[in-house]
């Protein structure tokens, strides 16, 4: 069974209606493409590493270390959020809470922002009314189709805004 993140706009509107609330886990999908990259250089550094005289190499052992760093505490980051469903984002009857710690409720919510970015890593900045206040980002690692979801929270909020 599909994450919310890659369910549709209906399957969203649905479990909004059901439950009060949708809630949005990290993708494996979009993790495993975002670990296979940095695995790669892994990879890659490595061989590089083999392959270099002793100065250069002992550079490039430098690198692949970081780079094995990165992979491993990656791995077991995105891990950890995979196997305890840690929600990345919910859209509830209030707001909107990214993580667990970051809330925004309807009345603070100016509007959606335009859809950024490209190659996986698009956002969409859900904007505070208050000038100073930070602005929520949401990424696709809880989000495949981020323009529908852009779309479908403007409608939420349109909803809560009439109500």
């Amino acid at each position: 069974m599909a994450v919310m993140g890659e369910r549709s706009q209906a399957d969203w509107s649905e479990e909004l209606e059901t439950n009060g609330q949708v809630v949005f886990t990290t993708r494996p999908r979009w993790v495993l493409k975002l670990l296979g990259v940095i695995w790669l250089l892994v990879i890659l550094q490595g061989l590089r590493a083999l392959t270099s005289d002793s100065t250069e190499g002992s550079i490039r052992q430098v690198f692949l270390v970081l780079f094995l760093a990165l992979a491993v505490g990656g791995t077991a980051w995105y891990g950890w959020r995979i196997l305890t469903h840690y929600p990345m984002l919910t859209v509830g009857p209030d707001g909107i809470r990214m993580g667990r710690n970051r809330f925004l409720r309807w009345a603070e919510v100016r509007k959606v922002g335009l859809v950024s970015g490209g190659l996986g890593q698009k956002r969409v900045p859900i904007l505070p009314k208050d000038q100073s206040a930070k602005e929520l980002s949401i990424d696709q690692s809880a989000i495949k189709d981020m323009p529908g979801f852009a779309r479908w929270l403007e409608g939420v909020l349109a909803e809560k805004r009439a109500i």
